[in-house]
């Protein structure tokens, strides 16, 4: 498994270039398993996995966006929309489609900036990172590679929604999966 997640992982790399910043920055520490990524540099390590939940992955952004490591901000920003992006697809009540704007709109005013540079400076990160075709496919591989959301979304829950959520009714996950990396972060097919 090891040595496939490199073949990827230096496939991208070639492919994007020898000057390209995404992941240069990114400060990946290592590879713990199919599931598991660990980021460094945002103040503690984040552990990121597809158990990590929107919530979870928003408070690491908060993080990264407070420890100016933009990259690892841009990552989790990603993981976190497409996520709850997914979670909104399986609902049966649709009442809660903008979940994401809210639990964005939330991280965002916490995050520690008088001035606002660290935002600006994020959502310019952000911007430059997911126009750019070559490093929308680089988010798109880390967002694939750490997986399908595995968690019940009862932080949905806390919000009054997702009634009577059965995850043996879920019987499309892989469609919903689909529809949220193409819907939402835009990656190609």
């Amino acid at each position: 498994m090891k040595r496939k997640y490199l073949f990827v992982f230096m496939a991208i790399a070639s492919l994007s270039g020898c000057n390209n910043t995404l992941f240069k920055n990114m400060d990946i520490l290592k590879k713990e398993s199919s599931q598991i990524l660990t980021l460094k540099g945002c103040g503690d390590d984040i552990k990121v996995s597809n158990k990590s939940t929107p919530p979870d992955l928003y408070q690491g952004m908060v993080k990264c966006i407070n420890n100016r490591h933009y990259n690892n901000g841009v990552i989790l920003f990603s993981l976190a929309g497409t996520y709850s992006y997914f979670d909104v697809t399986r609902m049966a009540d649709a009442t809660k489609k903008n979940i994401h704007t809210d639990l964005l709109a939330k991280a965002m005013n916490s995050v520690d900036d008088e001035d606002k540079s660290k935002r600006e400076a994020f959502r310019e990160k952000l911007q430059q990172t997911l126009r750019d075709k070559v490093r929308l496919v680089e988010v798109c591989a880390q967002v694939r590679n750490i997986g399908m959301p595995h968690y019940s979304p009862d932080y949905i829950n806390t919000s009054g929604t997702f009634v009577n959520y059965d995850p043996n009714n879920d019987i499309d996950q892989s469609t919903h999966w689909q529809n949220a990396l193409q819907g939402y972060l835009h990656c190609p097919p």
